[in-house]
């Protein structure tokens, strides 16, 4: 389901007296208000200041950026304020966790609540990033698994996550132009005694998700069509993960399948041949996968179902 996100809205000068927040100022040593100054390149004679409060609402972060512009030559002014907001719908209703199962119906709720605590008309606010996922409950310890047997993603490679404050690593990660796709180890991460698999888009760019899902705004979001309809962007980018779950040991299979997979069984292999043999590249990752789909053992296919299985639970 949904989960991280940043988005952003116009709202007017009237807007600040409807809520009543508590805002973390930018203040000067004198003890006023400290704004951002620019002066147009273009147009020398505008002048930009910029003020910007913080504050957190349900554990969103939540910033108003004030922008007052003054033509000099006349002294004319123009203001406009921008409101980002920032956090995981899935946190913020489950207080700061994201482990247990958030449904359709709570992401509803969440937003709703959000919206509606902070006056604004959910088709306005504009979505700038947003992370798609599923928490999968797998029968093998994931990290275990992911450092054995993850090779690539389409065409790139994967990298580890850099080690927290206790120097545990808990999963990788992909980083394409417009996303990235994101594999850990869930229960890992919070001490659970389950094991728990995550398996994430991020979009750091919403191209994709305008153009060929129509999600744009808050608004798209409490539609439980296009949000259903988001399952088949977690099956595709699942379906272009590499994985070696060979059984080399399978009968049936031959000593020259098995010489291939002696190398193929490596992340440095795809990654050298990518770069120095694009076609080459292609052609051993479709002999790959019909070997796999002979002699593997499975666990691709059954993570697969499992997003089919935990997706359609959550509606």
């Amino acid at each position: 389901m949904l989960d991280g996100f940043s988005a952003t809205i116009e709202v007017h000068e009237d807007w600040k007296s409807l809520v009543d927040l508590d805002w973390n100022l930018t203040i000067s040593e004198q003890g006023e208000l400290k704004p951002k100054t620019r002066t147009n390149k273009n147009w020398p004679w505008l002048q930009t200041q910029s003020f910007t409060k913080r504050t957190t609402v349900f554990g969103y972060q939540v910033e108003l950026i004030e922008t007052i512009t003054t033509d000099a030559r006349n002294g004319t002014t123009a203001t406009k304020n921008r409101l980002n907001i920032k956090g995981s719908f899935h946190k913020a209703f489950h207080g700061g966790r994201n482990v247990a199962p958030f449904n359709y119906q709570q992401q509803h709720e969440a937003i709703t609540q959000l919206c509606h605590h902070l006056h604004l008309e959910p088709c306005k606010v504009k979505l700038n990033t947003l992370e798609i996922g599923v928490n999968l409950p797998v029968p093998f310890a994931p990290l275990p698994f992911l450092d054995k047997k993850l090779l690539m993603f389409k065409n790139s490679a994967f990298t580890k996550y850099r080690p927290d404050t206790t120097g545990l690593q808990i999963g990788y990660v992909c980083d394409k132009s417009d996303y990235s796709v994101k594999i850990y180890d869930k229960g890992l991460q919070f001490g659970l005694s389950e094991h728990l698999l995550r398996f994430e888009v991020k979009f750091h760019k919403m191209r994709k998700l305008n153009r060929v899902y129509e999600i744009s705004t808050f608004a798209d979001l409490l539609n439980k069509e296009k949000v259903f309809a988001l399952k088949s962007l977690i099956i595709e980018a699942w379906s272009d993960v590499l994985l070696f779950e060979v059984n080399m040991e399978a009968k049936g299979i031959t000593s020259r399948q098995k010489r291939f997979l002696e190398v193929a069984q490596y992340p440095e292999y795809w990654n050298r041949l990518r770069r120095e043999n694009p076609q080459k590249f292609r052609d051993k990752r479709k002999q790959f996968f019909s070997i796999t789909d002979k002699f593997g053992t499975g666990e691709s296919m059954e993570v697969m179902e499992l997003i089919h299985e935990v997706w359609a639970s959550l509606f």
